[in-house]
């Protein structure tokens, strides 16, 4: 089994040992090491195993972002997860084009441990609210291409009228199970539309739905 190593970065001690604490609570077996800011973090890691940065992006603001880029630079197989508190969506899209494969906010911090196996998977990972809101407000300069309207309404066609309902509750967040609450359905038959979207859209998980759905200007 190849060793994942944790680099956390946090500005504040209190935050690093909250998150030192949540990962021995996991027992996941990580190795981890904390840092006050991304240059030492950067000089520390190794080569050995799979190298995880948990960066906070409130430490200076913007200033991190030509630090983070270094990082990146130095260590191009290091997957990068921003960890922070700031839920501005240009903001947010900024720090993400530093080549990060997730961002969590501070108030999800349960969801680190799942957010660390999806980067090792080489997938990407955000809260779905979230990304839906990020890729609505990207502007398509090439909307009135032919050739997107066209695949735009080839993903509009292949999904039924039920799917297109479950899909629009889908990306509001909803569970499967509340998907069934609110258009009566069982459970079972909303994980089966749920499948039959992913499999119609060509996706593998409910962020994907979600901006292909943005993209395709289905909801």
């Amino acid at each position: 089994m190849i060793p994942v190593n944790l680099y956390i970065i946090d500005g504040c001690l209190l935050s690093r040992m909250t998150n030192e604490m949540y990962f021995a609570k996991t027992n996941n077996g990580y190795s981890c090491k904390t840092f006050d800011n991304i240059r030492d973090c950067s000089h520390a890691i190794n080569d050995c195993g799979s190298k995880i940065v948990i960066s906070d992006t409130d430490i200076n603001g913007f200033t991190e972002i030509d630090e983070i880029k270094s990082l990146r630079t130095k260590h191009p197989d290091a997957k990068i997860i921003l960890y922070s508190s700031n839920e501005n969506t240009e903001n947010i899209l900024t720090f993400l084009a530093c080549g990060a494969c997730a961002y969590v906010f501070k108030r999800e911090r349960k969801k680190l441990a799942y957010t660390i196996n999806k980067v090792l998977e080489n997938e990407f990972s955000m809260n779905l609210r979230t990304a839906k809101q990020l890729f609505s407000c990207i502007p398509c300069h090439n909307f009135n291409n032919a050739e997107i309207l066209r695949e735009n309404q080839k993903i509009k066609n292949c999904l039924t009228e039920r799917e297109i309902e479950v899909l629009k509750l889908l990306t509001d967040g909803k569970t499967n199970t509340q998907i069934a609450d609110a258009i009566v359905i069982s459970a079972n038959t909303a994980k089966a539309h749920v499948g039959s979207i992913f499999t119609k859209l060509s996706v593998k998980d409910r962020v994907q739905a979600a901006v292909k759905a943005v993209r395709a200007n289905i909801l």
